[in-house]
């Protein structure tokens, strides 16, 4: 591929036509021409040429001499990188504003959604983190549950403001929370077995202001030392099985927090007097 032909190449790459491109590159080469001689150059029928310089224009990549007959000169490569950073800048932002607006309808979704691999939990994990405005809860089930990715994303909330919470099976575990998010509040829990169902242990709960729920379980993968996830995940807690979780999970956040302010003494047992006092209202957590 000539020289020409990669810069042709790359221009349309990035949104040009075809005959923009060649008309472009072709005035590229010289100072300036008419719209015979940018034809001439580029191969692209004069009949095309004009509407292709026309638009070339428009886009601030071609001045105009009114002349008779008409001159062009191509911009120089500085207002070239401008306008093309300017024009896809605008474009992200509409993708933006689009799927913002996708993004809305989809969180009125109803259900429990499942995922069956690592890399989609941590992502849906880190998704529903950058949606905290409050609160985030995590429940750790086992060392090593919650990746590097998503401890810096917490430690990020908690420098914000947002409270964590993080409930933890060992204090060796709550000392590597606490290192990676100074932050948070961590409390040792008890009562709680991470048993392995069939291959599958416990890894990690998350919830976000108590509106969004992920479980996650972790299972030794086909390749040896290789280690695999999967979760089932809620937003908006309307399901059935969600009401629950949350009053579940939130009685925990309770007890644990009364815990923490010395007005009990055992914080499993405060969880299940939070839990009686929940059930005591008569109504759904």
């Amino acid at each position: 591929m000539s020289g020409d032909e990669e810069a042709v190449a790359a221009l349309e790459s990035i949104g040009l036509t075809e005959y923009e491109a060649r008309c472009f590159v072709a005035l590229s080469k010289i100072r300036s021409g008419t719209a015979k001689e940018v034809s001439q150059i580029s191969e692209v029928p004069r009949s095309r040429v004009y509407d292709a310089l026309d638009r070339l224009s428009e886009r601030g990549l071609v001045d105009v001499q009114r002349s008779d007959p008409r001159r062009y000169r191509a911009v120089d490569e500085h207002e070239v990188l401008s306008v093309f950073e300017r024009d896809f800048r605008s474009a992200l932002d509409e993708v933006d504003e689009t799927l913002d607006a996708l993004d809305d309808h989809r969180r009125s979704e109803r259900g429990v959604w499942e995922i069956s691999s690592r890399d989609h939990v941590v992502s849906r994990t880190l998704t529903l983190l950058d949606d905290a405005e409050s609160e985030v809860y995590l429940l750790v089930a086992a060392e090593g549950a919650l990746g590097d990715d998503v401890l810096g994303r917490v430690a990020t909330l908690a420098e914000r403001g947002i409270r964590v919470l993080a409930e933890v099976p060992s204090e060796p575990v709550g000392a590597a929370i606490r290192e990676a998010v100074p932050r948070a509040d961590v409390s040792v829990y008890g009562g709680f077995e991470a048993a392995a169902t069939r291959g599958h242990c416990p890894s990690h709960a998350v919830m976000v202001d108590r509106d969004a729920v992920l479980l996650s379980a972790a299972r030794e993968g086909d390749l040896p030392g290789v280690t695999e996830a999967t979760a089932v995940w809620c937003r908006g807690v309307d399901h059935g099985l969600l009401v629950w979780l949350r009053g579940l999970l939130s009685s925990r956040i309770d007890a644990v927090s009364a815990f923490d302010a010395g007005e009990s003494d055992d914080p499993v047992a405060a969880a299940a007097d939070a839990g009686g006092d929940q059930s005591d209202g008569g109504g759904a957590p």
